[in-house]
């Protein structure tokens, strides 16, 4: 599910994913989104805590990506893309 958090100045956009982990999981991928995955027993408002307390590092990681040449970003595809590319090829 989208969600959006106030970090500092900026209101970020991230995903929230309940899953079976034990841990609150955060991740900034290489598009410079923002990916969290919790058990469904952590409140939302507790996972927010956890990504203030990481503002810093999120909102460099973003602005690292996003600053990052497209070309130069990693790209991952799912297996039909990638049987896609090799038939085109």
């Amino acid at each position: 599910m989208k969600r959006y958090i106030d970090l500092g100045k900026r209101t970020i956009e991230y995903t929230l994913e309940y899953k079976r982990v034990k841990n609150i999981n955060l991740r900034i991928k290489s598009d410079a989104s923002v990916y969290v995955s919790a058990n469904k027993r952590v409140s939302v408002a507790e996972i927010e805590r956890f990504m203030k307390s990481k503002s810093e590092f999120i909102l460099k990681a973003i602005d690292k990506f996003e600053k990052m040449p497209k070309k130069e970003r990693i790209q991952y595809f799912s297996e039909d893309e990638i049987k896609k590319v090799i038939t085109d090829i």
